[in-house]
């Protein structure tokens, strides 16, 4: 049996492919988000033309599944790319290039209970939405927010993949289009299990009424507004799942936060005496430290980390990577870097030139850290390499 983790390099996104089946046999194939602007054609695309010179008899190239794990701009552009290129070929009337079966994602609108475009009026006023097929952010009557601007481009490609996915004729979150949460069935993709771990219901309808009562609320205007939809998007629109074939684990994690993860998997009933031991571990929020402790490590166990960063937005944290160390204590674990980790710290010194906080090499760089890891040999470090884990 094969089972192949892949972590496409996706700038400061997220990009997984994922493949599992018996061997000589077609694979199946799961695509976890696709990454920011500019991965589809650098990465993913290239990734989807060796699967297909290696499957030169399907055409199209058929994905399992395609899921979207949150809806901002790091995770979902590639995939909207992805669509386009296949409703391209339709308008040329060429053969398709890909197939996606199933797209799983929870759009926002979802996640609040209410009709399309809800969120972007209430956050946006008598904002407009854009139609389908252009592009940039939905249109403010005045100049937005700088938080309500971001959440708001975000959405507007939200809206775009759910219309482009209905257009093409893929199917969203069988078998009823309904929002994806913990009281989900495990889905059966190819002999694999796929398990929704979050967001949690509770969780979910206790935003809805506090999204509800923010809306209700004097004052409450787009800025305020946004900014919660800001705060709440990881804790609740990002998919926490695991997946499970042939007795092997990869919890993917999106960019939940770390106890919201924890509480979802414990909800489950899959932590044991304290323990969730998993195979592969996508880590949250690309290694940000806002969003992890070092209970997080202590309390997952896992034998790969893969953290898919590029240094923007600070991100993976230096403070992230010590929790690591410290969480997986005398374990022998493997760290997988998307991107080397001196130019994580060039980007991350770039990001930080118009910052409050500069860039401090002594608080901030992640380089010195890896060096050491590297001269050890409990914490193996893949160091900007290609990733390609096989279970």
């Amino acid at each position: 049996m094969v089972f192949r983790i892949e972590a496409l390099p996706a700038k400061y996104g997220d990009c997984l492919f994922l493949k599992f089946g018996g061997v000589g046999e077609r694979p199946t194939r799961i695509l976890v988000d696709g990454g920011p602007p500019g991965v589809f054609n650098a990465s993913l695309k290239i990734r989807l033309r060796n699967e297909q010179q290696a499957f030169p008899d399907e055409v199209p190239l058929k994905l399992d599944v395609v899921m979207v794990s949150h809806i901002d701009q790091d995770h979902i552009y590639g995939i909207i790319q992805l669509l386009d290129a296949i409703r391209d070929a339709d308008e040329q009337n060429a053969p398709r290039p890909y197939k996606p079966i199933w797209l799983l994602h929870n759009g926002f609108d979802a996640i609040l209970g209410e009709g399309a475009g809800t969120a972007a009026r209430d956050v946006g006023g008598p904002a407009t939405l854009a139609s389908f097929g252009e592009p940039g952010p939905l249109a403010l009557p005045t100049e937005p927010h700088p938080v309500a601007a971001a959440v708001l481009q975000s959405y507007n490609e939200a809206l775009k993949l759910g219309s482009l996915a209905s257009f093409l004729q893929v199917t969203r979150n069988p078998p009823d289009q309904s929002l994806l949460t913990s009281d989900r069935a495990p889905i059966s993709i190819g002999g694999a299990a796929l398990r929704i771990l979050g967001p949690l219901n509770d969780q979910v309808e206790e935003f809805r009424n506090e999204w509800h009562k923010k809306l209700g609320s004097a004052g409450a205007g787009p800025a305020a507004l946004a900014q919660y939809l800001d705060d709440s998007i990881p804790n609740l629109a990002s998919i926490v799942a695991l997946l499970e074939y042939d007795r092997k684990t990869v919890l993917l994690t999106g960019d939940a936060r770390g106890d919201v993860i924890i509480k979802a998997c414990a909800k489950a009933g899959l932590i044991k005496n304290g323990k969730l031991k998993v195979d592969v571990l996508k880590v949250p929020h690309h290694g940000s430290d806002r969003d992890l402790e070092t209970s997080f490590f202590e309390i997952i166990e896992a034998k790969h980390y893969i953290i898919s960063a590029n240094g923007n937005f600070g991100n993976p944290d230096r403070a992230s990577l010590e929790m690591l160390e410290q969480g997986t204590g005398n374990r022998d674990v493997r760290v997988y870097l998307t991107v080397a980790a001196q130019d994580c710290d060039t980007q991350h010194e770039a990001w930080r030139s118009n910052k409050t906080i500069k860039y401090d090499p002594a608080i901030h760089a992640i380089s010195p850290l890896i060096q050491r890891w590297q001269q050890g040999t409990r914490i193996t470090v893949s160091n900007g390499e290609p990733i390609q884990i096989d279970l």
